[in-house]
């Protein structure tokens, strides 16, 4: 093993003895889990206001929306991260080590999870709508990402939503799932965007978390 190697996105100590490339074991397990790597390095420390901290250290199902470059992928990030290990230090030696979840979660953006949709259709896919509805519907955590950023219209749109509401039920009704989204849309543009059941179902499992401020994409 090199000597203190470091990940080159978090800065961890890399303790593997077989490395692959630069990154660390937990961003690894990250990636795995569906997290786009331009996201990788967020982290709670970026994160300066009580309440924002609040959320990233909850347990709480989640519904984050705001306008365009507010921060709620990034918020979503960090939420994913702190949930997907848990960093215990040993008193005798002083070292820390990284303990990760079995099935952490999953993340996957609606319009991704669109064109896997449309994909199922297709005569000769090899995943179907059910096992998309399973995958996603029986995930520990769901981090689904851009909500209403589908741009669909006609009948690939009611496919999408009535989709959606079937994810969005199960998971509602489902034993110890947690959900976190993110959209750019409140809870009355959801409605009227998809349908009310789907607005009204999210209101009822997750805490509303409205993202504010200026583009920061631009900065």
């Amino acid at each position: 093993m090199t000597d203190n190697k470091r990940c080159e996105v978090c800065g961890a100590e890399i303790v593997s003895d077989h490395i692959t490339d630069n990154i660390c074991s937990l961003c690894h397990h990250l990636l795995r889990m569906g997290m786009p790597y331009g996201y990788l390095h967020v982290n709670k420390s970026l994160f300066k206001k009580p309440e924002m901290l609040q959320h990233i250290k909850s347990k709480d199902s989640i519904y984050i929306h705001g306008k365009i470059g507010t921060g709620k992928t990034w918020l979503m990030a960090a939420i994913m991260r702190e949930a997907a290990a848990k960093t215990k230090s040993i008193e005798s030696t002083g070292a820390v080590y990284v303990e990760y979840s079995h099935l952490s979660g999953l993340f996957i953006s609606l319009p991704e999870l669109a064109v896997r949709l449309r994909d199922s259709t297709r005569s000769r896919s090899d995943i179907s709508e059910r096992y998309l509805l399973n995958k996603y519907g029986k995930a520990p955590t769901l981090f689904l990402d851009d909500v209403g950023a589908d741009r669909a219209t006609g009948y690939v749109k009611e496919q999408i939503r009535a989709f959606l509401y079937l994810l969005i039920e199960r998971r509602s009704t489902g034993r110890n799932l947690r959900t976190v989204i993110t959209s750019n849309l409140n809870l009355s543009e959801l409605a009227q965007e998809y349908e009310e059941r789907i607005a009204s179902r999210i209101a009822g499992m997750c805490k509303i978390v409205k993202m504010s401020g200026k583009d920061r994409r631009h900065e």
